[in-house]
């Protein structure tokens, strides 16, 4: 059973996530973990020979990898939350371009909006601390 917790780093995605971060840690890492990659679904034999054409699907976002990358950018901006782990205080010097905050809180209101982690925050009587947590990285992001 995996770890769950309302801090952002309480759970194993986020966790995973900082790990192969601070493997390899850069700008456009945490910017991939605010975006979802187009698949495109192509018609069978049989949907080609009726003129369907291919479909581009974009997938959800990882909530708790958007969480992740967020707290790293209010961490590198010299805003970190006393609850991040400890490998948080060990984040390179980084320069990050002006739109990476807006596209981290873009995307965060996007996952708390609509989003499976919404959903199953939700269904817990936590809902509330959780988006209590949420709306803490973003007043640190604004900041």
């Amino acid at each position: 059973m995996g770890a769950w917790g309302i801090n952002t780093f309480e759970n194993d995605v986020a966790m995973d996530w900082l790990c192969e971060f601070m493997e390899d840690p850069s700008e456009s890492r945490i910017l991939a973990a605010f975006s979802a990659e187009p698949a495109v679904m192509k018609p069978s034999f049989i949907g080609e020979l009726m003129g369907k054409k291919a479909v581009s699907i974009t997938p959800e976002l990882e909530g708790e990898e958007v969480l992740a990358a967020a707290e790293v950018v209010a961490t590198l901006q010299g805003r970190s939350s006393e609850s991040n782990p400890d490998e948080l205080a060990k984040l390179p010097k980084m320069d990050l371009g002006g739109d990476t905050v807006l596209k981290a809180l873009e995307t965060i209101k996007t996952i708390t909006a609509n989003s499976n982690l919404k959903d199953c925050w939700e269904e817990t009587d936590d809902y509330q601390a959780w988006q209590k947590e949420v709306d803490d990285i973003c007043r640190r992001l604004q900041n």
